[in-house]
């Protein structure tokens, strides 16, 4: 059998009984506003070669992973797989496309493509984040393509406990902090740095947990093509580093072997043997001059997606009022937590300053300003208009960094990026509230650093993980979905992440001849 690298996410599993294809992303406009591009570049790859695949799998809805424009090339009668999710707009997302058959696997359902062909789907244990991960056990090998999902420690000890062969995993960063925060520079490298700190001791938790034969770093980078956005190729301005520079700093922190696949690179897989077939086509050492040519690439691409965007109608600020009075109606607990004044400066045709006062009950939205906020957004308003009219949800929007944002005081406002990336959803928004209650529950549990006992609130303040799965070290207990870090030794205080503490309700010193079994 024989696993193709197509770049990002995507793989190409082929085996004597069945052809599988997942998360292909080819399209020159790349994803997220033509922000987000394929890095390496993959337009060399033969896409006719996938198009006769036996099956598609679709991992979730984020656009480097469910690309419609190349999908739309497949034969309609090709069976594409999907985790059941509860909510079906992305099921039917892809129905729209003209597909006749889609697969929703349960969690953990095995499921025989072919004679020696199976697989198995898995979702975010949290299920307000709709995103999934692929086992796949054929001719004697188990691959995990784990992409961007987010796993329990209680599902990694699962998969490790199967025998993983290759493991597919994410390392680099997918969120808009801090780059489109209006930091000076030293204080964005600064930010950066502590964010691909984070993901790299989480890469390294994950890989060491699941323990497989091998790991490729995948799932990213992006690279970006404009030059307001083209520092952030390179690691130290931030959180994108590339596979090169990533797998520098891993090498002796797992405990496995890893393997720098690129765009078209092989592995073959049989009579018990792996085999990586490398062909190293992209010259690291040569990359800014390589980049700048790609930029040259796509530049008609990315100016032709953006040109055929349309402007909004004087009625703007109208759909804005209704889109923002349905997010606040959809959770009464959010909108009363945000608890500020929230700006949103819309520039272009038919923009203006409107604001949601938040500290308001039921809050109130303003279509001038009226006082000085906590957040502002500038956003044009040809963006927004996509937003309101659910061309695009927010999150993606937030994605395409095609925005910037100030806020006073500087710190983060959970509940509401909740809001504006569940609110649509009822079902979402419900489920992203009951698993941040959680994080309000008293339950406790006891978790020993050297010589001393803490008794600590189970959940995380952040949205309720469950900590006893965290890790604890130098007096630091780290979150295991997000990696807030909580310092045991200052009460409990949020010292990377975010800015909610985690409760402590004793400290009990061991006697450590008596913790040890030493007189």
């Amino acid at each position: 059998m024989k696993v193709k690298f197509l770049g990002q996410a995507g793989i190409l599993v082929e085996s004597k009984t069945c052809k599988l294809v997942c998360d292909p992303w080819f399209s020159p406009t790349g994803g997220f506003l033509a922000r987000w591009h394929q890095f390496p570049p993959n337009d060399h790859i033969d896409k006719n070669y996938l198009l006769d695949a036996n099956y598609i799998y679709i991992s979730h809805e984020h656009h480097d992973h469910f690309d419609r424009e190349f999908l739309k090339l497949f034969p309609k009668d090709t069976p594409v797989i999907l985790a059941n999710f509860q909510t079906k707009g992305f099921r039917d997302d892809i129905k729209k496309l003209g597909f006749q058959k889609i697969i929703e696997v349960n969690d953990w359902q095995r499921l025989n493509l072919a004679d020696d062909f199976e697989i198995m789907v898995v979702t975010d244990p949290g299920k307000y984040k709709e995103d999934s991960s692929l086992f796949i056990k054929t001719e004697g090998f188990k691959i995990l393509n784990k992409n961007d999902c987010y796993l329990s420690q209680d599902y990694l000890k699962k998969f490790s406990n199967m025998g993983i062969d290759l493991l597919f995993t994410q390392f680099s960063g997918a969120i808009w902090y801090p780059m489109v925060y209006q930091y000076d520079t030293d204080k964005k490298r600064k930010l950066a740095k502590s964010v691909r700190e984070r993901l790299r001791d989480y890469f390294i938790s994950v890989v060491n947990s699941i323990n497989p034969t091998f790991v490729i770093p995948s799932a990213g980078p992006p690279c970006f093509l404009e030059d307001d956005c083209f520092q952030y190729n390179f690691e130290e301005n931030g959180i994108f580093p590339d596979q090169h520079d990533f797998t520098q700093q891993i090498s002796d922190k797992i405990n496995c072997t890893f393997n720098m696949m690129l765009p078209n690179d092989d592995v073959i897989l049989e009579n018990g043997k792996i085999i990586f077939e490398n062909k190293k086509y992209f010259d690291f050492d040569n990359k800014e001059k390589l980049l700048k040519d790609y930029q040259q690439k796509r530049s008609t691409y990315i100016n032709e997606y953006l040109n055929k965007i349309q402007k909004p109608d004087s009625n703007l600020y109208k759909k804005f009022s209704e889109h923002f009075t349905q997010v606040l109606n959809s959770s009464n607990y959010f909108s009363s937590n945000v608890g500020q004044l929230i700006e949103f400066d819309i520039k272009g045709d038919n923009g203006g300053c409107w604001q949601v006062d938040f500290r308001e009950n039921p809050p109130k939205i303003y279509n001038k300003k009226i006082g000085e906020p906590g957040y502002r957004f500038e956003i044009e308003s040809k963006y927004l208009n996509l937003i309101v009219n659910d061309h695009i949800n927010w999150e993606d929007f937030l994605l395409s960094l095609r925005f910037k944002v100030w806020r006073n005081p500087d710190i983060y406002n959970g509940a509401l990026f909740a809001l504006l990336q569940y609110g649509r959803d009822p079902l979402l928004i419900q489920r992203a509230e009951n698993y941040e209650l959680k994080s309000k529950c008293p339950i406790t549990i006891n978790v020993q650093d050297g010589n001393k006992m803490y008794k600590i609130q189970r959940f995380c303040p952040h949205l309720g993980e469950d900590l006893k799965n965290g890790t604890i070290k130098n007096g630091v207990l780290v979150c295991p979905r997000h990696q807030w870090n909580f310092d045991l030794n200052s009460h409990g205080k949020c010292i990377a992440g975010g800015n909610k503490d985690l409760p402590i309700y004793e400290v009990t010193e061991i006697d450590e001849a008596e913790n040890t079994g030493m007189s």
